[in-house]
């Protein structure tokens, strides 16, 4: 059973519209941040199939400028196998993601 938080950077003016189409998603949580922002979403499904159907639809949500992965847990039970696991510190993935700087105001 896949348990993930995430901080999930609204575009501006688009935090309550977020907020609401992420809550009426199964298996999912939110919570918004008091001083910023960003939203916490916690997600929890059965199989790592359905976590990844869900992270397809949450990436569509229009409004989502950023999502960052805070906690993931790997069951050891499955046939998922850490991604960190088996990469060297020299060779770490890059992509065009967007990347989140200070958030101090």
């Amino acid at each position: 059973m896949p348990i993930c938080s995430y901080l999930v950077l609204p575009e501006a003016g688009c935090r309550s519209g977020v907020a609401a189409t992420l809550s009426a998603l199964p298996g999912c949580e939110v919570e918004p941040a008091e001083n910023k922002d960003l939203l916490l979403l916690v997600t929890d499904t059965s199989t790592p199939e359905e976590d990844r159907r869900l992270m397809a639809q949450v990436e569509a949500i229009p409004g989502v400028q950023a999502m960052v992965l805070c906690f993931g847990e790997v069951d050891p039970e499955t046939n998922e196998r850490d991604p960190l696991k088996d990469r060297s510190p020299s060779k770490g993935r890059r992509r065009n993601l967007p990347t989140l700087t200070a958030l101090d105001s």
